[in-house]
């Protein structure tokens, strides 16, 4: 009887500590879960951004290939040769004679009256 008891108090004590350990167990699996979602959220907002990032790389590289275009538009007009009756000729005598003219309108005229004999 006394084995038996003794058997009883082991088996209690060994089901006790099943117990505890399925308690810390279940504790630490829900602090898993917890991670595990945390990470699932962080992992869903940096595949979101990585999506963004992705639109925004298309975006630059039409950008990119326009100004290409561009560039070689600029670049074929700028070796086409020049048509010779385009040629401006710069000439310094009509910018003296057009700026002679305003300032002899914006001088008065003279104060006194002016007798002219012949």
């Amino acid at each position: 009887l006394a084995e038996l008891a003794e058997t009883l108090s082991m088996e209690k004590a060994a089901k006790l500590q099943a117990l505890t350990e399925v308690g810390d167990l279940s504790a630490s699996l829900q602090q898993s879960e917890t991670q595990a979602n945390a990470l699932k959220l962080d992992l869903d907002l940096a595949t979101e951004k990585l999506s963004q990032n992705e639109a925004d790389i298309a975006r630059l590289t039409a950008d990119i290939n326009a100004l290409n275009a561009l560039k070689q538009q600029l670049e074929s007009e700028i070796a086409s040769p020049v048509d010779p009756r385009l040629k401006l000729t710069v000439s310094a005598t009509p910018t003296v004679a057009f700026a002679s003219r305003i300032a002899c309108r914006s001088e008065p005229e003279p104060l006194s009256l002016v007798l002219v004999t012949v």
